[in-house]
């Protein structure tokens, strides 16, 4: 797919693996899977980086999985769980150390992509130049809404509505409010200057607001953060409480973990998946 375009062309897709339990697996791959049917749906030049963890009882099959659905895939696989914002700075760094790209699409491992939803990554891509136009700076984030588990406060963003028709003949809707915040991160798309500029997620630890300081960071650099609010992907509900409940405690005031504080904690998640059942 888009063999003979260059990477100022593609847009880079980056998505974590987090497989630590039979359940969590499924999950994940059920995402990648959504991913494969998309694209042979609604076709789109990305190019693809996975990584992320698998505890041995799963390794094999998750990465295998991820790679026989995208054989030219990057599939990267971390030896612990050191989160989300850890393994997409990595991998994001690894990509963009040979290509240059003008955009990239990071999503959660559980999100799923809705083949009723036509045309999104096109239609990301209108939604980011649309907004360059109107609000005369920098593009830096586009957050997308979420059927069902929407972690998105729609309610609280539409301090600043603003709406055009896309190429496909769509209303398109961008809508933010004024303090960066109330955007969820199950998928962003994200000019690849603006992330370079603030340095990437704050490395919070395996678990932590690491997309809403993305939102303030991308602020304090003078980018823009909104939503389009007619472009879904799916994000299945947690229904293991006891885990949801328990990774809370995770949650810190922004503060960048060194590497000895980032390995205890991932030594913590560690102890919890031993003996935790989903």
């Amino acid at each position: 797919m888009g063999e003979n375009l260059t990477s100022m062309q593609k847009i880079l897709f980056t998505q974590t693996v987090f497989a630590p339990s039979k359940a969590k697996t499924e999950r994940n791959l059920n995402s990648v899977r959504s991913l494969k049917k998309y694209l042979d749906k609604y076709p789109y030049p990305l190019d693809i980086y996975f990584g992320g963890f698998a505890s041995e009882e799963f390794r094999k099959y998750t990465f295998d999985t991820i790679q026989n659905l995208f054989p030219d895939a990057n599939v990267s696989q971390f030896d612990k769980n050191f989160g989300k914002a850890y393994v997409i700075n990595k991998i994001t760094k690894m990509a963009t150390d040979s290509n240059n790209y003008k955009y990239m699409f990071t999503a959660d491992s559980d999100v799923l992509f809705d083949v009723t939803e036509p045309n999104v990554f096109n239609r990301m891509v209108e939604c980011a130049e649309f907004t360059e136009k109107i609000k005369n700076k920098p593009f830096g984030l586009l957050g997308i809404n979420l059927k069902e588990g929407n972690c998105n406060i729609i309610k609280l963003l539409r301090e600043n509505v603003r709406k055009f028709t896309n190429s496909y003949g769509q209303e398109e809707e961008i809508i933010w409010n004024n303090y960066p915040g109330h955007i969820a991160g199950g998928g962003l798309f994200i000019s690849m200057d603006a992330w370079k500029e603030v340095g990437g997620y704050r490395v919070l630890g395996v678990f932590g607001s690491t997309d809403a300081y993305l939102l303030i960071d991308m602020k304090n650099k003078g980018k823009t953060w909104q939503l389009a609010q007619n472009i879904y992907i799916i994000h299945p509900p947690e229904k293991d409480l006891q885990y949801q409940i328990w990774k809370r405690k995770f949650l810190n005031a922004g503060k960048i973990l060194t590497e000895e504080e980032l390995l205890k904690k991932v030594e913590e998640v560690e102890e919890f998946w031993k003996t935790h059942k989903d």
